[in-house]
């Protein structure tokens, strides 16, 4: 049976894996307008209040379906 602080410790290491678009364009090195382009070419996101994140497994996935489809 899952504890209260095991569940709290869960949610905190899942919530790891998202990025602010900030946070994203400072990990890759590109602009917040190149996120945002991302974002309309169908990188995933979800938008929590105003504030939108990125999962980072779902980044690395687009990143790399879309470097393929340049080669």
């Amino acid at each position: 049976m899952t504890t209260k602080v095991q569940g709290v410790i869960e949610m905190t290491a899942k919530l790891e894996e998202f990025l602010s678009a900030k946070e994203l364009a400072e990990v890759l090195g590109v602009t917040i307008d190149t996120v945002l382009e991302w974002r309309h070419r169908g990188l995933q996101f979800y938008r929590i209040g105003k504030r939108v994140w990125f999962e980072r497994h779902e980044v690395a996935e687009f990143i790399q379906t879309h470097l393929k489809a340049r080669e």
